[in-house]
């Protein structure tokens, strides 16, 4: 039995989603669409509905995806029997860094995903799929917001946190690294959603990434397994994608200088001054248009 809240601002999404859940979860449960037309928080509207669920297992989904696995509900029931597992996903990374990027900015090796992802970017949607030979699941250190499922326990105990996160932002972040701190985030092979949207990464986004890794700074970095070589190129990749969202935003000249002599001094040997010319456009404020993928790599 899983109580499931969804965060909605478009009602067709909405009872779409409705549909395809009834459809597909294979257990009893319940849902709770929250008309968001007040622009609260996510964090608000997630920490509000809690209070209200009735069932011990708990899903956060976005709208605007899909699920294609049949009785999905089952594995993720299955998966919170185990008391070390804190929270269970469909997309997430066995590595975060210590600079404030998306968690999508790390080697793809560090990818634990089974999601197909339509983008802007892109003609047709396109199946991410990362995970290890013969396993149903993968321990991560970081999971993606579209969908995050746990006990009521949990989400009790760390709570989205909505007094330093206003808006839509970096609570899937927050709340993974808080959870990890004592419990297992686990990515589920056997449950596959196919999601319409990508994230919005702009300068709120930039914000509350700044907030959300000052708050942790002192636990970075997050990983799984052993360290090696592509750590390095990691946080290389999260170093060079702020600095991009950096510049596309328009954001701090100050702050995006910071960035780049970070990468001139640590990461010389990745970039090789591949940033300079847009770097200078953006600096003495000349129209240039950055076309740098910060989701994959």
């Amino acid at each position: 039995m899983i109580s499931i809240i969804i965060c909605s601002i478009n009602k067709h999404l909405s009872n779409s989603i409705a549909k395809n859940i009834d459809a597909t979860i294979g257990v009893d449960y319940e849902l709770i669409i929250v008309n968001n037309t007040l622009n609260e928080s996510i964090c608000k509207v997630y920490n509000d509905s809690l209070l209200i669920t009735k069932y011990d297992s708990v899903c956060f989904v976005h709208e605007d995806v899909l699920f294609h696995s049949k009785n999905w509900g089952f594995q993720v029931q299955l998966l919170l029997n185990n008391k070390e597992t804190g929270l269970v996903g469909v997309s997430g990374a066995t590595y975060k860094s210590g600079y404030p990027a998306p968690w999508t900015c790390c080697d793809k090796s560090f990818y634990r995903n089974n999601t197909i992802q339509h983008s802007s970017r892109i003609d047709n949607s396109m199946l991410s799929y990362y995970f290890p030979p013969d396993v149903d699941f993968c321990e991560v250190v970081v999971l993606d917001g579209v969908f995050l499922a746990g006990r009521k326990d949990i989400f009790r105990r760390f709570k989205f946190d909505d007094t330093l996160l206003k808006g839509f932002h970096g609570y899937d972040i927050d709340i993974s690294l808080a959870v990890s701190s004592e419990f297992k985030l686990v990515v589920s092979k056997n449950i596959l959603i196919e999601h319409f949207s990508e994230g919005k990464f702009n300068q709120e986004w930039i914000n509350d990434s700044i907030l959300i890794h000052k708050k942790w700074k002192q636990t970075f970095p997050r990983t799984i397994g052993i360290m090696h070589n592509k750590i390095i190129y990691s946080d290389y990749l999260a170093c060079s994608s702020f600095l991009n969202l950096l510049m596309l935003n328009n954001s701090s000249k100050c702050l995006a200088s910071s960035y780049f002599y970070i990468i001139l001094t640590r990461y010389f040997f990745y970039n090789r001054l591949k940033y300079l010319k847009s770097f200078l456009y953006f600096l003495f404020n000349q129209k240039r248009l950055f076309k740098y993928n910060i989701l994959s790599h």
